[in-house]
């Protein structure tokens, strides 16, 4: 028997059945990740306990009584999420500073998922859309978010649902997992974990030559492509190199850093890669036009 860790969900008493709406919604996407429990007495040692909480506010205000739970599951440290709608602007009626609690956080404790408006959620494709949102959120909170490594590794999940445009798959192709050495690289404070790909390479590409950067940007484009097409020859052969200048970092100046892709793993409509962004000092030779820099091997 698997024991799953807990996840307690506290919402309002409300008559429009929202929250027991939500409550499907989060059982369904917590299957087999979290056991799904109610707050039991004692009521803060429950709060303490859990190892995730996720709160539904009042759709009009925030409830006293769970302004109280919010207040102390963020004053013991411990993951927590707030389920917002879309159609409805807390933000004035939040009674305690939670500026922390973004989408994308750089803060490990504390996220908010952004849901469809509320007379939406019995819609078959958005309830379903909503669980797989929530499920992604979910995993991201189980998975130990900081790798042990010696080594600049990462791990990144990519959304390739049929059902996202474009934009939307960006904003949730995101670092699931990284190392100090990755963050270090990519001259992040905090962590990698939480930003989306997209905006990781924008903040690399003024650290890098130009010309060097194009060709390095158009290859990863085309090995991913490549993968997630069922193309099995993902080999990296452009690297990334560091300017001779600030705002690169002394150490990392004129670096070169090959990004391979060592394990991939196809899920439900999403693609999980593991990284490693390997230094190649000396193998380096001109291409053939001698506009950027490869890998001899």
């Amino acid at each position: 028997m698997v024991i799953l860790p807990d996840l307690i969900f506290i919402s309002p008493p409300t008559e429009s059945g929202n929250a027991a709406l939500l409550l499907d919604l989060v059982k369904e996407a917590a299957e087999d990740i979290y056991d799904v429990k109610p707050l039991q007495e004692p009521i803060f040692d429950s709060l303490e306990a859990a190892s995730l909480v996720i709160v539904y506010p009042d759709e009009k205000s925030w409830n006293p009584d769970i302004s109280l739970k919010v207040g102390y599951r963020m004053g013991v440290k411990k993951p927590l999420i707030v389920l917002t709608s879309e159609d409805i602007d807390l933000q004035q009626q939040i009674p305690f500073n939670m500026s922390s609690c973004a989408p994308v956080s750089s803060n490990p404790l504390c996220y908010s998922a952004i849901l469809p408006p509320s007379d939406q959620l019995d819609k078959i494709s958005i309830y379903r859309q909503t669980i797989d949102k929530l499920r992604r959120l979910l995993l991201q909170q189980v998975r130990p978010k900081k790798i042990k490594s010696s080594y600049a590794v990462a791990e990144i999940f990519i959304d390739l649902n049929p059902e996202h445009d474009k934009p939307e798959r960006l904003r949730n192709s995101i670092f699931i997992m990284s190392s100090d050495k990755t963050d270090r690289l990519f001259h992040v404070e905090g962590s990698l974990v939480g930003v989306p790909l997209e905006k990781a390479l924008e903040m690399m590409e003024p650290l890098i030559e130009p010309k060097q950067w194009k060709h390095f940007a158009n290859e990863q484009e085309e090995l991913l492509g490549r993968l997630i097409r069922g193309k099995s020859y993902i080999l990296a052969k452009i690297p990334f190199i560091f300017k001779n200048s600030e705002p690169v970092l002394e150490d990392l100046r004129r670096k070169a850093y090959l990004t391979l892709i060592t394990q991939y793993a196809f899920e439900k409509d999403s693609l999980l890669l593991k990284m490693l962004y390997h230094e190649v000092p000396h193998q380096l030779k001109k291409a053939p036009d001698g506009d950027y820099y490869s890998n001899s091997k």
